[in-house]
Formats: C-alpha cells, sequence, structure tokens
C-alpha cells in the first residue's frame, strides 16, 4: 500500500508533519491501509522526528559552547 501520494496532495513534506496526525487522520488519508500500519507508521515519524530533534539542540549546544570568531 503506498500513501506518498497522499502524503504529497495534502502537502505532509515533512516526516515530522506526520506526528501531527491521528490514526484516524492517516487511514483516512490511505484507505485500505490496515490501523496497525497506520499506528506504527506514525510511531517511526514521532521517533526519527524526536532523534532529529534531538541532534539538532545536541548541534546547537556545540556551537554555543565554540562559537566560530568573526575575524
Amino acid at each position: 500500500m503506498q500513501c506518498a501520494d497522499s502524503f504529497e496532495r495534502e502537502k505532509y513534506n515533512r516526516v515530522s508533519d506526520l506526528t501531527q496526525l491521528s490514526i484516524r487522520d492517516v487511514v483516512d488519508l490511505c484507505p485500505g491501509l490496515p490501523h496497525g500500519t497506520a499506528a506504527t507508521l506514525l510511531s517511526y515519524a514521532k521517533k526519527d522526528t524526536d532523534a532529529i530533534r534531538r541532534k539538532e539542540m545536541k548541534y546547537i549546544r556545540e556551537a554555543k559552547k565554540h562559537p566560530r570568531s568573526r575575524y
């Protein structure tokens, strides 16, 4: 079952966009998609988004500790 076209059509372009959806929303976007698959998809989206945010925060903290010289 391919949902990419539905996600693109509705402008869900980033994995973080999916974290705002409910299981019902995903099933409505992708008719025929089992609830369990929708739940798993949302779980992966949340985990991936959390990992990305943790990496970004780590990068920001490191940049503050070691600012680049302006000269």
